[in-house]
């Protein structure tokens, strides 16, 4: 066990030190955003708009708060999640009586396809799955209402209650006294959800917000893209698995099969009627892995080799690897520039002005929290079919009437055509203000416009 503990704490070290080095995600910054909004006395669905539950926002003020800056902090927590990943998916394998070998193959499984996923990011599907496996893993040992507190964890991403059934199931299979405390305390669990949406501002936050966006674009090839890049390690995983050598049932376990298919297809369900193609929305599928593997565990007729596995798992792990980095290199460049175009307003912009952006990226906000007069430092969210959509385009005017400056990633410029629908009432209010911002200075494709009290005595129209 003792070697199982150093093998996690590897795991998770290295992954905290290469997140360390990714910079902000869009997520992460608009999270920073709005917990940094809500420090200056602004009240969230209604101040500051954001479609995720409060929780995150908690857990990312207490990363905020640490000392140093957010990655290294932010590298840290998703290591340790890894870790976390790895020892209870191997707890829930092994109990599953289909070998330590399988089961070191299912949590390393879980934990890198987290990450690989995430991009070695913090995301909500991370965090919760981990609550979820480690409530499968007190199932697993018949510790219902640990089992149903950890299931608490799902509140970081309400869809992650359609897995709440699969832990009940593993409870089940321990006991019936089990599967009674444990159904009755995630019943609690999930009417308590139900409960606080009856307050309307989170109800448009967790429901009304995340309804209308879902009518985003997209291709069943990008939906396809993003399954394979997610998931081709647990896959190779579970054929591995299947096929290691010298793999014995050594225990009756739950019925496998039942148990990966009560966690496996509610979540391909959600995945796919979210209708956005992301890679982290497929980690709500990775409970299943070790009851995937564990289908054929009573049937080891193995003939892999274990450094023919290792090698098919580092195969397996270099389309999400090639994926990390590529994104990382696009986060890096991209806020490297609104970092820049932060300082310009830094240096021009007196105390108490504020600027108000056609951007659709948070970094800013995230980096000037105190001087944004967005509604959002998502814009899209402000442009959705929703019932606060005439109030949203109604304070946007009102900020632009009082801001100092106007920032845009190139959306102005743009013909209205190449500017999608519902942002084009926005765009026109931003574009009947431009004349009262006669100056401006660039960095990349981001224009920055002042008002005239802020230009140079030197400097024309640019």
């Amino acid at each position: 066990m003792r070697r199982l503990f150093l093998a996690a704490f590897a795991l998770g070290s290295a992954v905290a030190v290469v997140s360390a080095f990714v910079p902000l995600s869009v997520d992460e910054a608009s999270w920073l955003a709005v917990e940094r909004k809500m420090a200056l006395g602004r009240e969230l669905y209604v101040d500051v708009i954001d479609n995720k539950a409060p929780p995150v926002f908690f857990l990312v003020r207490g990363l905020d708060l640490l000392p140093g800056p957010f990655e290294p902090v932010r590298g840290v927590l998703v290591g340790l999640l890894a870790a976390l990943l790895a020892l209870v998916t191997f707890d829930v394998a092994d109990r599953c009586g289909i070998g330590r070998r399988r089961a070191l193959i299912a949590g390393a499984a879980v934990a890198l396809g987290a990450c690989v996923a995430s991009a070695l990011s913090l995301t909500i599907e991370m965090v919760a799955i981990a609550f979820v496996m480690a409530g499968v893993a007190f199932a697993a040992r018949d510790r219902p209402i640990l089992s149903a507190t950890a299931s608490l964890g799902i509140a970081f991403d309400p869809r992650a209650i359609v897995l709440l059934p699969g832990v009940a199931l593993v409870a089940a299979s321990r006991s019936w006294r089990g599967a009674r405390t444990s159904l009755l305390a995630m019943g609690l669990v999930a009417g308590a959800l139900a409960a606080s949406l009856v307050h309307p501002d989170l109800r448009f936050g967790l429901i009304e917000l995340n309804l209308a966006s879902r009518g985003a674009s997209w291709s069943a090839g990008e939906l396809g893209i993003s399954a394979a890049r997610a998931l081709i390690l647990p896959i190779v995983a579970v054929f591995a698995a299947w096929n290691i050598e010298g793999v014995q049932q050594q225990r009756p376990g739950p019925r496998a099969a039942l148990v990966g298919l009560v966690f496996g297809v509610p979540a391909v369900a959600v995945v796919v009627a979210s209708l956005l193609p992301f890679d982290k929305y497929w980690v709500l599928l990775l409970p299943a892995v070790p009851f995937v593997i564990g289908v054929r565990a009573a049937a080891a007729r193995a003939s892999a080799a274990v450094p023919l596995v290792i090698g098919l798992l580092v195969l397996a792990l270099a389309p999400g690897a090639i994926q990390t980095v590529r994104v990382a290199r696009d986060r890096a460049s991209r806020l490297d520039a609104y970092r820049r175009v932060a300082s310009i307003l830094e240096d021009r912009l007196p105390e108490g002005a504020t600027f108000v952006q056609f951007d659709a990226n948070p970094f800013l906000v995230a980096e000037l929290p105190e001087s944004a007069s967005d509604p959002s430092p998502l814009l899209g969210l402000l442009a959705l079919p929703t019932s606060r959509q005439d109030a949203f385009v109604s304070r946007i005017r009102s900020a632009l009437g009082n801001a100092d400056a106007v920032v845009d990633d190139g959306g102005l410029e743009a013909s209205p055509e190449d500017v999608s629908t519902s942002l084009r009432p926005i765009r026109d209010l931003f574009v009947a203000s431009l004349d009262a911002f006669p100056c401006s200075a660039r960095v990349e494709h981001i224009t920055v416009r002042f008002r005239p009290h802020l230009c140079p005595s030197t400097e024309g129209t640019s």
